[in-house]
């Protein structure tokens, strides 16, 4: 079944072709054909077809200017021919897709911010798209990499556990959206022999119900604190921490703060954070030594490895290194699933959809 937007793309692609065809159409006849209303037909013409040289014809209905259909037919049908294209493209990679993903022995889920989208998180993707969730930053002239630096902890703790208390609360309550249950139940196709990494630090596999020993979080995790001043080797959750965060300022009270239970300073999350000097890497080492370990496994035992990437993008292209790194060392599939920066290397798969949809179209949900 067509969603809304599609039924309406489809009835309007279908009013273009015929109009460029010469015929003189009737809103009525169009009414009943799509089952609108004749206001939605009219709706059509006013915004969506209002760069086109429409004349109506008094009585009989409205057609295309024959002038401007000659003028324009040519790039009418290239544009068209392009999109056809582009679909039958995208058709034949998703068949690709889906029998790599057949064929494939071991899964490696690969995601960046972009998975998160559909679950209704921010995913900064530029300064107006950061303003946008924290408006507050805009007024102190800070964009995402400047507040997401440690020294803030230092010159400003209120503000810095402001953004990122806000931020662990925001994603302990978001609920994982239907893409993850649909590689939970690859992963059980293919006998669990899966690992995820993930540049994302809202812990949203481990909530969505995936093994936390076949994850591997590159920037760490928000789930997690540390001593500012690194005084230990040691990491602890922060599952019992709440913030109350005043949205006009996005600051919260000194008292609501976390503290090194080693040195008694303040905490910090266990997050790589941009220009981060004192970040603590040993849980990430813990996670990476597993991965290398389930890497090397599936090589020795030749096994067919299909990387699936989710919503990575080039900005941060952490993600997308790995994926490419693992499908050019060991002869991996990589599937790249992404709206925009859906470029791939040769031989390998792109799908110009976002995380959700390019899921549910391969897994035919």
């Amino acid at each position: 079944k067509m969603k809304k937007y599609d039924k309406a793309l489809y009835r309007i692609t279908i009013i273009q072709q015929r109009l460029f065809e010469g015929y003189t159409l009737d809103k009525l006849e169009l009414a009943n054909e799509f089952n609108v209303s004749e206001k939605t037909i009219q709706r059509d013409i006013n915004e969506r077809l209002n760069s086109l040289q429409i004349v109506h014809v008094k009585g009989i209905g409205f057609k295309l200017d024959d002038e401007y259909i000659d003028n324009h037919k040519a790039q009418f049908y290239a544009t068209q021919a392009k999109e056809i294209l582009n679909e039958t493209q995208l058709m034949l990679n998703i068949t690709k897709a889906q029998e790599a993903i057949e064929n494939a022995d071991a899964i490696l889920i690969s995601a960046g911010a972009g998975i998160g989208v559909d679950s209704g998180l921010p995913d900064f993707r530029g300064n107006d798209g950061f303003w946008n969730a924290y408006p507050p930053m805009k007024k102190l002239g800070l964009n995402f990499a400047d507040i997401a630096n440690p020294k803030w902890f230092s010159v400003k703790p209120e503000l810095a556990w402001g953004f990122y208390g806000h931020r662990l609360m925001l994603y302990r309550n978001t609920i994982p959206h239907e893409g993850f249950d649909i590689l939970k139940k690859l992963a059980n196709y293919k006998n669990n022999n899966y690992f995820i990494f993930t540049s994302n630090v809202d812990g949203q596999f481990q909530k969505a119900g995936f093994d936390c020993d076949k994850i591997i979080e590159c920037h760490g995790s928000i789930h997690f604190n540390q001593c500012i001043n690194n005084c230990t080797n040691n990491v602890w959750t922060n599952s019992e921490s709440t913030f109350d965060v005043d949205i006009s300022t996005f600051t919260v009270d000194k008292s609501q703060m976390p503290y090194c239970p080693h040195c008694g300073n303040l905490a910090r999350p266990n997050i790589m954070m941009f220009g981060d000097y004192s970040y603590n890497p040993s849980r990430y080492h813990e996670q990476n030594k597993k991965f290398n370990q389930w890497l090397i496994h599936n090589i020795n035992s030749k096994a067919k490895i299909v990387v699936i990437e989710i919503g990575a993008g080039k900005h941060i292209p952490t993600v997308r290194r790995l994926s490419e790194e693992i499908s050019k060392q060991y002869g991996a599939t990589l599937i790249r699933i992404n709206p925009r920066d859906y470029d791939v290397p040769q031989s390998q798969i792109s799908l110009s959809l976002g995380g959700l949809e390019g899921l549910q179209t391969i897994f035919n949900y």
